[in-house]
Order: C-alpha cells, then structure tokens, then sequence
C-alpha cells in the first residue's frame, strides 16, 4: 500500500496472534486520512480492540507495521502516543469526587495547563455540572467526561473504543454531536470502533469492516452507499420460519429481524422468484414476501457473510 503524505493512521500486513496458530490479524493495512472520521466496524471478536491496542503501543506488533502521523511507532513510540487522546470501552472514573476533580488528577499527572481543564469541560458541555459528583452523571455524561480526559493533552488523533456501547438513545445523541463537533470545528481526526452501524453512519466520513481479523471493506461511506444503491432485498415471513431460515441459508446470507421476519438479499427478480419456489417445494406456507432496498446494515451484514463462506 502506497504511503500518503495525508495519512494519520496506516498499518501494512499488520498481523497479530497470541500464538501462531490462531492468529487475530491478517494482513490488515489500514489508511485514516487526516480530518476523517473513520468507523472501525466488525462483530464482536472480530478484532477491532486487538487493532486499537496496537495503535496505542499497549500490544506489542510481531513486525513494524504500523505508521502513526508518518513515523514508524516502533521508532517513535513516546512523540507519537503525545498527539493520541484515546478511550478504551467505558472510562474509568472516580465516582465519588467532582468532574472537575476527575479531569484535575489527570491533568496534574500529564502536567498540562491549569487553564485546560475549563476547555475540555466546555468542549464537551460540561461546565455547568464539573462541581457535581461523577455519581450523579448518566452514562452519557460520563462518557462525555471520558472524552473530555482524552482531551486534556489537546490531541491530534481520538482513537476511541466502542465509545456509543451501553448508552440510551439520548446518550448516543449527545455523544455522536460532540465527535462531529470536534471534527468540524477543531479538525479533529477520529477513529472509533463499533458494531451499531446506524449510529456509524450518521457520523463517519470513511469505514472500514473487519471479520474474524481481515479488512473485508475500506472506503468512504459513499463508495459503501454506492453498493447500498445496487442492493435489494426480500422480506419473508412463513409457517415456519426456523425452518425457512435454515433451507434459505445453505443458497443465500440470510438476516432475521425482528417480528419474525427474514430477510434476503438478491440481484434480481428471477432469484426472488427462484426462493419463493424453495419455500414451497418444502411445503412452506408464505405469509409476506416484500421487496425493499437494502441499508448499511443490510450491506455490512451481507459483507460477513459472504466472507464467512
């Protein structure tokens, strides 16, 4: 893969296991230009923290493979992880002192200014309740002062790890609006981690789909739309959809959804047709077969499943 001079991230033939028979990473080579925000997506176990680790110097790589602001990590360890703000998962907090108080203690240790503090909290929209004991804070709260601890060094690049994880709709929101904040207004390079694509797609400019330690999708997410726009799929409910869903997937990547529902993508009509006669060459009675087009969701999960063939 050839270097950009733009690049903030790159890794080439990154490969990693514990043991050289069940390696985590292949050949990945991944490219974050500068001011993208970059969604790291994947099922769970698919290798998404191992990179992110990896990023971060916590794991160390087998090769030098990784290149961070265009210097090899391996060479230039300490000036490098001087420019990452990073969250890993949920922070770490003490809940019994103040936000304030939270975001002091780490700004003495990485001895940044005094002056840093009261930045980071109006970034983040927390001026107004830095007094207040962590306790007290909804989950979205504490994942914007997480965000905020991560800020403290005024980084270059935000590495954070499933950073929408465990929070309500309101969480989500308030989360999603400070990374595009940072992004527009401070030019802020993100690359973040996770497996719930329609918060992904409201907030990425790029994405990358990793399966069982392989990039299986890099681009822009209007190259992955593009493929979106090519797509259809069949909506089905039968007599038996346990059974449907079995039959269906030895041909096709099937999806079920909610209310019972299966879902299948296809090319054209003729393999619409050809799955209806399945059905019912195995005696299976057809409630619902509806056609729609086909979402992020439906283009990731597609995605994994051709690769897991």
């Amino acid at each position: 893969m050839e270097r950009s001079p733009n690049s903030i991230i790159e890794t080439v033939n990154l490969n990693f296991g514990f043991s050289e028979k069940e390696p985590l990473l292949k050949n990945l080579s991944l490219k974050v230009e500068k001011g993208a925000i970059y969604g790291f997506l994947g099922p769970n176990g698919a290798g998404k923290t191992t990179t992110i680790r990896l990023l971060l110097g916590l794991l160390q790589e087998p090769a030098p493979s990784i290149t961070l602001f265009g210097n090899r990590l391996t060479e230039n360890r300490i000036p490098i992880l001087s420019r990452i703000g990073s969250l890993i998962e949920q922070p770490s907090l003490y809940e019994h002192l103040s936000g304030r108080d939270n975001l002091e203690i780490t700004r003495t240790i990485r001895k940044t200014a005094p002056e840093r503090t009261n930045e980071v909290l109006a970034l983040v929209k927390l001026t107004d309740v830095a007094h207040k004991k962590v306790k007290t804070y909804s989950m979205g709260m504490k994942q914007r002062l997480g965000v905020a601890l991560a800020l403290l060094s005024n980084p270059d690049l935000l590495i954070l790890d499933e950073p929408v994880n465990g929070l309500d709709p309101a969480g989500i929101i308030e989360t999603r609006e400070l990374l595009l904040r940072l992004n527009k207004e401070l030019g802020m390079t993100i690359f973040l981690s996770s497996h719930l694509l329609s918060e992904i797609e409201k907030m990425v400019t790029h994405v990358g789909i990793i399966n069982k330690g392989t990039l299986i999708f890099q681009g822009t997410l209007e190259e992955l739309k593009q493929i979106n726009r090519n797509a259809h799929i069949v909506q089905i409910k039968t007599s038996n959809n346990l059974s449907a869903g079995l039959l269906l997937e030895k041909k096709y990547p099937v999806a079920r959804k909610e209310q019972h529902l299966l879902e299948v993508p296809f090319e054209n009509k003729e393999q619409v047709a050809a799955i209806a006669k399945l059905l019912m060459a195995a005696g299976l009675d057809i409630y619902l077969l509806a056609v729609s087009g086909r979402d992020i969701e439906h283009t990731f999960i597609n995605f994994i499943a051709e690769n897991n063939r």
